[in-house]
């Protein structure tokens, strides 16, 4: 709570009585009482504000004992609840409170704050409007309110509430740096400039706003201002990792390579594991290096300044890998180093302690694994629809999946033990539920993927296109649960195989399911050998295309935007993915997108018998999840009104030569990030 809430909090309390009065509560009066309850409720806050949270709950619940209505201690319990990430036990105890006292205005931008982290938006919505509609210039929701507009993708409705924040309190720094944000990802960047300028003349020593203003410039191709906040930010907050990896990033994408690369060395002295700054690097690195012997000189090894501890780090592993790609006789060194210094499996494993323990009979799981993985634009999605519906395989819709393997995925849906596996899994991927969440999923780093059920055209499903796919969220958490404790441990590899089962099961599967179809899609390093680690007889597939037409499709709608930096990005990946020691390792084949379209059934009978897999007629039908797909909404070819056919030629028939890119350098930095 903030001094405004502890304010009004305790103006509440001393008024205690008269609230549960209002409230019409059904037990004794205060006065009444032997427990003196305001005396309780004053030592309960004191404790709260403090930090003291179970002491305070003790004294919260001692209340409610004596009055079981009274609105104060529930609402002040629920709070506690949502401070302590327990937000349906915080919805329970607010909604009670506000049974009883329906116009307490903490209460409802409580509830919307719990509502807001179980991603129930549109409850989070309505209640901080009540609570606005109660009291205007209640600021924290206000603010609670926009950012959750500004999520939902609302950016107008957004930008309203702010402006009315500013009229209430012109000089209130959070509204106006919100503001920003909000024109940021409207695109319009000089709104976004004079709001952040707004909050320096107000407080120059405002280092989020040096780095956001940073982000701005470089977005406007302003890359000598972008580098001067930057530096500013970095010289206010000299141990945050942020601006100063932001700074390398600009100075790399204006060629200074040698300056870029000793800001990522002093990250890497702050956090060793920023993964960002790490990709950029290697990509300086290697640049660096390259231009050097085109120049004639040699190579300068910048790795002596890293210290043995940054050194043995996975990430220090991975970069050595990206270095060796196109090195045959040392990428498969590096291969295995980097697969060697991934944190120990047995180190992720949970030990599942259940009751009536029983043996999940191997029918239940799946028992191979096949990966696809994109190259460049080459219509994995389409193949995945294709394979989607097939009695023998199960695979989950879109790519949602797709950071399942990423670092810190696990730990994080593994924190509260096994019995919060299900839960945390999905919250963690939230769109597998709900195509309309906005919530974003593990991916590669920096990918937008907010919304993607809806960019994924999973909102519009069906044959009449007014479907949307979700999952019964409470079926697939019992039934998950149940598949675990017939299980001694539990680990990454495991619990991927419980959820594929659980899904086949809550959507009715009829036949036995023996194949893991994965959209892998286009990982970073660290997911992609992680995942074979834990499943090392994968079988993997690519979808290649004619490449040049390949990586048109593929920066189009960044060329379209003039952006420069990720049109750069891309080509230079696609670049460095020729070269994958995992092909060489595993099953692989490559699956030609014009021969999948101009000999559908001839492809089709040889991919099933690379799969092992009876032919059938879903394979000739696009699906998600059963249901009719219309397509990719960003593809060239998609029509919002006629059926995409799977196997029609216009992008394989497209002229190449319809994106023009001049001047491309291989040192262009392309991942900044907003302070937030």
């Amino acid at each position: 709570m903030n001094r405004a809430q502890k304010r009004r909090q305790r103006k509440l309390a001393q008024k205690s009585s008269k609230a549960s009065e209002n409230a019409k509560a059904t037990s004794s009066s205060f006065k009444q009482s032997t427990f003196n309850i305001q005396e309780a409720l004053n030592t309960a806050f004191q404790f709260h504000v403090e930090g003291h949270h179970q002491e305070a709950k003790r004294i919260y619940r001692e209340i409610l004992d004596a009055d079981p209505a009274h609105p104060i201690a529930l609402q002040l319990l629920g709070v506690i609840a949502v401070q302590t990430g327990e937000n349906e036990i915080a919805v329970e105890l607010i909604s009670k409170a506000l049974a009883i006292y329906p116009e307490y205005v903490d209460a409802h931008n409580n509830i919307g704050n719990a509502f807001r982290n179980l991603n129930k938006f549109d409850e989070a919505v309505e209640h901080y409007k009540k609570a606005i509609n109660l009291k205007p210039d209640h600021l924290d929701a206000n603010l609670s309110l926009g950012a959750v507009l500004t999520n939902l993708g609302q950016f107008d409705e957004a930008v309203q509430i702010y402006h009315n924040v500013l009229t209430i309190k012109p000089d209130f720094i959070g509204a106006r740096y919100n503001l920003g944000i909000v024109f940021e990802k409207q695109g319009n960047l000089d709104e976004a400039v004079t709001a952040y300028e707004q909050i320096l003349a107000i407080n120059p020593d405002n280092a989020k706003t040096h780095n956001n203003l940073g982000t701005v410039f470089k977005e406007q191709w302003k890359l000598p201002e972008a580098v001067t906040y930057f530096q500013r930010a970095h010289d206010l907050t000299p141990n945050q990792v942020e601006p100063l990896y932001n700074l390398g990033a600009a100075l790399q994408q204006m060629g200074e390579l040698d300056l870029a690369m000793e800001s990522y060395l002093k990250v890497f002295s702050l956090q060793s594991d920023f993964a960002p700054a790490w990709i950029n690097y290697g990509a300086t690195v290697k640049a660096n290096r390259f231009l050097r012997v085109e120049e004639g000189g040699t190579n300068v090894d910048y790795n002596f300044q890293l210290n043995p501890a940054v050194r043995s780090t996975p990430e220090f592993a991975m970069f050595e890998y990206f270095l060796d790609q196109f090195k045959p006789h040392r990428a498969d060194e590096s291969f295995r180093k980097f697969t060697a210094s991934l944190p120990a499996k047995i180190n992720e494993e949970i030990s599942i302690n259940g009751k009536d323990r029983r043996t999940v009979h191997s029918s239940q799981l799946p028992s191979k694994m096949v990966a696809l993985l994109q190259y460049g634009r080459s219509g994995t999605g389409l193949l995945h629809s294709l394979i989607d519906g097939h009695p023998e395989i199960s695979t989950l819709p879109s790519i949602y999946l797709r950071g399942y393997f990423n670092a810190d995925v696990w730990n994080n849906i593994s924190a509260e033990g096994w019995q919060k596996l299900p839960e945390r899994f999905a919250d963690e991927f939230a769109v597998l539920f709900d195509a309309n969440s906005p919530k974003s999923t593990p991916g590669f780093f920096q990918e937008d993927s907010l919304f993607l059920g809806k960019k994924d055209g999973m909102t519009t499903v069906g044959v009449d296109r007014n479907e949307s796919l979700s999952l019964d969220r409470d079926k697939f958490c019992v039934e998950v649960s149940r598949l675990m404790e017939g299980l001694d441990k539990i680990d990454p590899s495991s619990f991927f195989l419980i959820v594929h089962a659980a899904f086949e099961k809550i959507t009715e599967s009829k036949t036995r399911k023996h194949t893991i179809f994965y959209h892998l899609h286009n990982p970073g390093d660290y997911a992609k050998i992680n995942f074979l680690r834990y499943f090392p007889n994968t079988k993997l597939a690519v979808m290649v295309r004619e490449p040049v037409q390949s990586c048109e499709s593929y920066i189009r709608p960044f060329f379209e935007n003039n952006d420069y930096s990720r049109i750069v990005a891309l080509i230079i990946s696609m670049f460095n993915t020729f070269d994958q020691v995992a092909f060489r390792k595993h099953d692989s084949v490559g699956i030609r997108l014009e021969d999948l379209k101009l000999e559908p059934k001839k492809t089709m009978q040889c991919l099933c018998d690379w799969l092992e897999i009876e032919e059938a007629p879903s394979l000739y039908q696009m699906t998600a999840q059963g249901k009719k797909w219309w397509g990719d909404p960003t593809s060239q070819d998609y029509d919002e009104k006629d059926t995409m056919s799977p196997f029609g030629t216009s992008s394989i028939d497209r002229e190449i030569g319809v994106v023009s890119v001049k001047g491309i350098s291989l040192f262009c930095g392309h991942f900044f990030i907003r302070s937030v």
